[in-house]
């Protein structure tokens, strides 16, 4: 939202020695972005609540990401916002650069910490699943199954979408194909084998389910790792 805010947050991190992306909506992001994440700064100072519901869909999927908000000064009912959808840090903007810096190395040092010490069968509740970014594959209470990246990406896109749905229409935007194509049976046997994946991961029956007139909805939680 502020071209300013931005130079100054990558300018920040770039002399701190960090890689940024800069994704300008939550859109392109649920479309584009598709590597594990370390940390994530929200720009908050617009008076929209949709960031927060966002933030709240990212934390559940991404437990273990550094989430920062930043919002306008004196603005208390935007930080309380920011705190109880998952938060780690909220920052008023302006700031000084050399306490920002502090406060992101800090930040990095207790995720690499916990990283470290993060368990999945001692975080995530009963037929809750862990998606593996790095070895794209499905980790369960039954199984450790490997995916394509067709089920990877489509897997991680249910996960982060809202309600954990996505309209046929951006399914197949998702996959660069249009209803010529690929033919809805062949989307639909995609969609099967990934749910049979599911299923062998222990998610049971009704992980994936098709939503008349509208598109697939995943039912249960996935964290993204």
């Amino acid at each position: 939202n502020q071209p300013g805010l931005v130079d100054h947050i990558s300018s920040a991190m770039t002399a701190s020695g960090q890689a940024i992306a800069v994704i300008d909506s939550i859109d392109a992001f649920e479309d584009e972005f598709s590597h594990n994440l370390d940390l994530c700064l929200l720009d908050a100072t617009d008076s929209s609540d949709a960031v927060f519901e966002f933030a709240a869909r990212l934390r559940q999927v991404h437990p273990l990401v550094g989430l920062v908000c930043i919002t306008k000064p004196n603005c208390t009912s935007k930080r309380i916002l920011a705190w109880k959808n998952g938060a780690d840090l909220v920052m008023e903007s302006p700031w000084d650069t050399d306490e920002f810096q502090a406060l992101m190395a800090n930040l990095l040092q207790r995720l690499r910490m916990a990283q470290q010490t993060f368990s999945p069968a001692a975080k995530t509740a009963p037929k809750s699943l862990e998606l593996n970014s790095a070895q794209r594959s499905l980790v369960g209470p039954a199984a450790h199954i490997m995916l394509t990246s067709t089920e990877y990406l489509l897997l991680q896109s249910l996960a982060r979408a809202k309600d954990r749905t996505l309209a046929l229409w951006q399914i197949y935007d998702l996959l660069g194909k249009t209803e010529q194509t690929l033919k809805k049976p062949a989307l639909e046997a995609q969609l099967y084998r990934l749910r049979k994946k599911l299923r062998d991961c222990g998610a049971g029956n009704q992980a994936l389910k098709a939503v008349r007139l509208k598109g697939y909805q995943l039912c249960i939680p996935i964290w993204i790792r």
